[in-house]
């Protein structure tokens, strides 16, 4: 999953824009900001170790200041550091002092599924969002093939494939919930659901945290 990640004035770094995917390699001289861009990268890939919320969120320095101390990174933050973290599942945002949090994708699946409660008058843009919730989300691309008959080898589909879509509402919108649930709940959700339902957010889990 591709993401951006823009940081200033933090340590020796002073001004970088990196195109970032799940697997990178930084080269570059010694002490010139390597392993603080990776450390960086993998706080604010997966803040679900230190943001349990799903609501959108502004903490303070302190707070930010204690997630750094696990990666000794304290010393590297300024006052005028600005740090920016955007991806398809959630922003994150270092500046003038604030981390704001927003859960982009907790916010998506929300807005299918208020926007499947009028299907007929929703349905293009109904059909556009789950093409772009099966590129981000392994499990619900597979499920998405098998709710519509597809093949559920793992591809992207278009709107043109999700045909006759109408009478599929139901199953996805179930499917959606399971989605919302556990991004809500977190680990908690395990506690909750049958085994046929911890099976189908597994691979969620691993995309998440």
């Amino acid at each position: 999953m591709e993401s951006q990640l823009n940081i200033k004035c933090f340590g020796p770094i002073v001004d970088v824009s990196l195109s970032l995917k799940n697997v990178n390699v930084f080269i570059g001289p010694q002490a010139s900001g390597k392993s603080a861009i990776a450390k960086i990268f993998t706080i604010f890939k997966a803040p679900r170790k230190y943001i349990t919320q799903v609501t959108k969120l502004e903490l303070d320095e302190d707070f930010f200041k204690l997630i750094l101390s696990d990666y000794n990174l304290n010393s590297f933050l300024k006052e005028d550091t600005e740090i920016v973290f955007e991806s398809a599942l959630h922003s994150l945002v270092y500046k003038n002092g604030i981390l704001s949090y927003t859960p982009k994708l907790y916010y998506k699946i929300d807005s299918l599924i208020t926007l499947s409660q009028d299907f007929e008058n929703n349905e293009p843009i109904i059909k556009k969002e789950l093409c772009e919730l099966a590129r981000i989300l392994i499990y619900f691309n597979l499920k998405l093939g098998k709710v519509l008959g597809l093949d559920t080898k793992l591809e992207f589909y278009a709107e043109d494939d999700l045909t006759d879509l109408d009478k599929d509402i139901p199953e996805l919108k179930y499917c959606l919930h399971l989605e919302k649930l556990y991004l809500g709940r977190g680990s908690k959700v395990q506690a909750s659901l049958n085994n046929n339902r911890i099976k189908s957010i597994s691979l969620l889990t691993a995309l998440t945290n």
